[in-house]
């Protein structure tokens, strides 16, 4: 049987790290950057609505309010369609943050909330 994208992700999320990806250094530079982008948002505006495409395990989410958006408002969606990844996210219990296990077709057809910033990490 063959595997689809969406199986292969599964697999990945089935191990206890805290993210796939496993080029960490390229990875870590990948976050900083986007860091340094909420944070410019941040200086702009002091209430934000962000969704995240494709969150995995909710790990950039944690970095971002932890380090970024401690001092603004927010709310935060982050949408995965791996069930797994979106189940490690929620164990994260990060504030004013929701994860939903949905496509990107899907979510955009069925949701009409308007979003301040849209982070895509490795789409």
């Amino acid at each position: 049987m063959k595997e689809n994208l969406k199986d292969t992700w599964e697999k990945y999320y089935s191990d206890n790290q805290d993210t796939v990806i496993k080029d960490k250094s390229f990875f870590r530079l990948e976050v900083n950057a986007i860091k340094k982008e909420v944070e410019k948002m941040a200086n702009i505006k002091n209430k934000l609505s962000i969704l995240e495409l494709g969150c995995g395990t909710g790990f950039l989410t944690r970095e971002l309010i932890n380090n970024i958006l401690k001092n603004v408002k927010y709310t935060y969606t982050g949408i995965d369609f791996s069930k797994k990844a979106i189940e490690k996210a929620k164990k994260r219990e990060l504030p004013k943050t929701f994860f939903i296990d949905t496509g990107f077709f899907d979510f955009f057809n069925k949701s009409e909330k308007k979003f301040d910033l849209i982070i895509a990490n490795r789409q």
